[in-house]
């Protein structure tokens, strides 16, 4: 029988009585000593259920109050992992500089290395804090500094993409929690994990699972090799439930195995096509649409293939459309596109049918047949940044237009190249529109303070000097947002001042769609993420976009790329389930390699290429050593 071994509040309450009559028995007992031990019990009770606001600032108070510098140091120490748990970033750094880096015993000593890991969870790379984390034997600690130690590093192989680890992390985290909200929360969190594990890891955790793990290891193998066969799944998970009872998957997330294993069984019949073909995004809906209707024509699974329905859908009237489509009969919808209209849909409760959203959220949502498919270009941000590293580089420099489109873009990089290890020397932004590109690019290289320096000395001197520019000498590479106009002026510019040698990488804005040779020219030895068919137009495997040319010959080239969207908006529907719940799984479309993440979001690995003589030419991923 599984049942968690959560850390008890009697054992609180046992505590704070053998403190208090401790304090009682004492041969020169005083009020304060029984005020203080008072105190304790109640911080830590605040701490056991869950109230870590409150419970920081009792530890805190405590703190102040204390005689004895080493009382002083624990109940800062306390306050420090209550503010870890409350994501009070800022509460917890202050805290920790005011415990003192020498004089502390080994074991508290540890757990003040462990919580200043946690001051730098966001904004620094989650590699190296996972090697500062990783050689730490939790098992003779305290409690409370394991409990630390397992969350911070679930969520340190969670940033870093290590499932197998994380899913470890949170096994042993399950019975250091103290909440029902907390376990439910770290339970869904390790299924997550377990489904990114490909089956042969999975079967090897098995082989080292102790009883806290096996049955999550159990249930996830046998959703991967048993869940495509109704009645042998049937028999399968009632066997796992008689095993395992008491199992903290046993409601929730059962239920949700279930309601995946229904959506697998049956391909949908009817579909409902949500788009804005009518206002500002009438434009991008109808490329959208005839990728998707082209791809319909030319199922192969004729017999079966859905009746399509289409339906004019924005922000004022999504959900009444909605709704209006799925009375109709709809029992999977595609869109909506714009995403104010995805975020409508995203804060219900529920959703009555599989719906492939074609935007993102602002938030996060656990919505269960919800799915997110966006050619969102942040993704391609981060990317780049993916990219660069694995070509060994380490210090980057940022080039972006000076709106929010730009903005974005650099959020994302920097984000995604910090968490990576690397570092940021420098970031420009240039005006839209822009006919004079020289300026950002002269900050960026320091050109204008070479030139700065050489007219100040021609100043104190009074007569002409001799002097060479110079650019910075610090750089591995530059990272340029925009688009091919911009771009095809911005490159001339960074090789005029000195960076010819330098390695720059983009996003896929930066190539039009199709080859001219002659303008991009200028783009030369720029290094871009893409669709695959992009890159390889005359790939056999891409021979859809012909039907997509012949069908619309005026639009085919102009939106190639939401063509590719549409297209792969229809191919994946058959796939959604099973991709969500084989994490490990991908899908190979026009659009990128796709996958499915946690939120229900379809993530595209694009392929890349470099401009030779005008020219984009596939190259092969690097390996990082």
């Amino acid at each position: 029988m599984y049942r968690p071994d959560v850390f008890p509040l009697f054992k609180i309450v046992l505590l704070s009585t053998f403190i208090i009559a401790a304090v009682a028995c004492a041969p020169q007992q005083t009020t304060r000593k029984l005020v203080d031990a008072e105190a304790v019990a109640a911080a830590f009770a605040a701490l056991t259920a869950g109230d870590y606001h409150s419970a920081a600032a009792q530890f805190s108070t405590l703190a102040n109050t204390m005689a004895d510098s080493a009382d002083v140091s624990l109940h800062r120490l306390n306050a420090a992992s209550a503010q870890l748990w409350a994501s009070q970033k800022t509460e917890l750094k202050r805290t920790l500089e005011r415990v003192p880096a020498n004089g502390l015993p080994e074991e508290l000593h540890l757990w003040q290395q462990i919580l200043k890991v946690g001051t730098s969870l966001s904004g620094h790379s989650p590699v190296a804090a996972v090697k500062q984390l990783a050689p730490i034997a939790g098992e003779q600690l305290r409690p409370q500094i394991r409990r630390d130690l397992h969350y911070l590093r679930a969520l340190l192989y969670g940033q870093t993409r290590e499932p197998l680890n994380e899913a470890r992390e949170r096994a042993a985290l399950m019975e250091l929690l103290h909440t029902d909200t907390e376990r439910t929360s770290n339970a869904n969190a390790l299924w997550v994990a377990l489904n990114e594990v490909a089956p042969r890891s999975l079967s090897r955790l098995r082989a080292e699972a102790t009883l806290r793990v096996s049955g999550w290891v159990e249930l996830a193998l046998l959703v991967q090799s048993d869940i495509h066969n109704s009645a042998k799944f049937d028999r399968a998970l009632q066997r796992w439930q008689e095993s395992y009872p008491d199992h903290p998957a046993r409601l929730r997330i059962v239920q949700e195995i279930r309601e995946l294993e229904k959506s697998i069984a049956v391909r949908p019949r009817s579909i409902a096509l949500l788009l804005p073909f009518s206002g500002r995004f009438a434009e991008a809906a109808a490329a959208i649409r005839e990728g998707f209707l082209t791809a319909w024509y030319v199922d192969n699974q004729q017999l079966s293939r859905p009746t399509l329905r289409l339906y004019d859908a924005n922000v004022a009237n999504i959900d009444s459309v909605y709704g209006q489509a799925t009375q109709e009969g709809a029992d999977l919808i595609v869109g909506p596109l714009q995403k104010d209209a995805v975020d409508v849909l995203a804060r219900r409760s529920s959703l009555p049918v599989t719906t492939l959203a074609l935007n993102e959220v602002s938030r996060s949502t656990d919505l269960i047949k919800f799915y997110q498919f966006a050619l969102a270009p942040e993704d391609e941000a981060r990317q780049v940044a993916e990219r660069a590293w694995l070509h060994g580089h380490k210090r980057a420099l940022c080039v972006t237009p000076e709106d929010a489109w730009g903005a974005r873009l650099l959020v994302a990089f920097a984000e995604q190249w910090r968490a990576l290890g690397g570092e940021l020397l420098e970031s420009q932004v240039y005006p839209r529109p822009n006919r004079d590109f020289a300026g950002p690019i002269k900050r960026a290289l320091n050109i204008d303070g070479s030139e700065m320096r050489a007219k100040t000395l021609h100043s104190i001197l009074g007569q002409s000097v001799k002097s060479e520019t110079r650019r910075r000498d610090d750089i591995d590479f530059v990272f340029v947002a925009g688009f091919p106009s911009e771009v095809r002026q911005l490159r001339p510019q960074l090789e005029f001042h000195r960076g010819v040698d330098l390695p720059v990488f983009a996003t896929s804005h930066v190539f039009a769609g199709t080859a001219d040779r002659i303008a991009d020219q200028d783009l030369n030895g720029i290094t871009f993420g893409d669709m695959p068919w992009i890159i390889e137009p005359d790939h056999p495997e891409f021979a859809i976009f012909r039907e997509v040319a012949e069908q619309w010959p005026e639009q085919a080239n102009q939106h190639s790329r939401l063509h590719a969207l549409g297209i792969d908006a229809y191919r994946l529907i058959p796939q959604l389930a099973r991709l969500r719940i084989q994490r490990y799984a991908r899908f190979r479309g026009v659009s990128g390699e796709l996958s499915i993440i946690r939120g229900g979001r379809i993530q595209r690995q694009l392929n890349w290429a470099k401009f030779v003589d005008g020219r984009p030419l596939p190259v092969n991923m690097p390996t990082r050593e």
